[in-house]
């Protein structure tokens, strides 16, 4: 097992000195190219396929992002499906695509792993399942891991499968979660705009609970303008390490 990890950095495209805190960037040049612009629709387009589009523009562009979904990758469009992504398994390591199976809380703690080894990594499946991963990501929160949990079929609404698959109680309590950033954009380019802004925490775990159903997208180019307060510095949950020295914020 030693040996097959040593030789990863030089299997793994981008990955060369990976191992070393110091040379492991979370984003890289030019990381937010490409990302897309949904221009004003009266059909809508899904939180979830906005989010799908924006991991494919994300996957392409950072080498250490990948991640899956737990079993449910096409529901919650996870799929990274550009030439060259492949899957994770053991004959092609360079795989982006990971099956994590019907284990969420495995899939969390697989996740909050990936993160510590220097990799972006995310998890998926749908909200109400959310119960299953909450320990390993309250973790993730402790130990200040910029991981990404995404939790589509958002609403109460959703129920195709019965009450058990309608999310009630869970928004509230995931942002009650002490350094967990929980995220619910309204329209697609929120979507856009929300990974913007969650791809560059550094210590911070990320949840965005995205919609199945066609939301109508409003803001167009200007949606940066609707997601200001996401750059308003705050005094808890940030950790410490990311208030030193911040004139807003008391908790030195």
């Amino acid at each position: 097992m030693d040996g097959m990890l040593r030789g990863l950095p030089g299997q793994v495209p981008g990955t060369r000195n990976r191992d070393r805190p110091d040379a492991a960037p979370r984003t890289a040049p030019g990381w937010d190219r490409d990302l897309p612009v949904f221009p004003p629709d009266p059909k809508g387009i899904a939180g979830r396929e906005a989010s799908g589009k924006v991991l494919n523009v994300l996957a392409q562009n950072i080498p250490w992002f990948l991640g899956g979904s737990a079993d449910l990758g096409p529901s919650n469009k996870t799929f990274l499906l550009f030439e060259g992504a492949g899957d994770f398994q053991a004959g092609s390591p360079e795989g982006k695509n990971l099956h994590f199976g019907i284990r969420e809380h495995a899939m969390a703690a697989i996740v909050n792993g990936l993160s510590l080894s220097k990799l972006r990594a995310f998890g998926a499946t749908f909200f109400i399942f959310s119960d299953y991963a909450r320990p390993a990501m309250r973790l993730s929160a402790l130990m200040e891991l910029p991981t990404i949990f995404i939790f589509t079929h958002d609403a109460m609404g959703d129920g195709e499968d019965g009450p058990t698959h309608q999310p009630v109680e869970h928004l509230a309590s995931l942002r009650a979660i002490p350094g967990l950033i929980t995220l619910r954009p309204g329209d697609a380019n929120e979507v856009v705009e929300a990974y913007r802004y969650v791809m560059q925490l550094r210590h911070q775990p990320a949840v965005l609970a995205l919609s199945r159903q066609p939301c109508r997208p409003w803001t167009g180019a200007n949606s940066h303008r609707r997601l200001e307060w996401l750059a308003v510095p705050t005094c808890w949950p940030t950790p410490r390490r990311e208030t030193r020295g911040d004139p807003h914020c008391h908790r030195q």
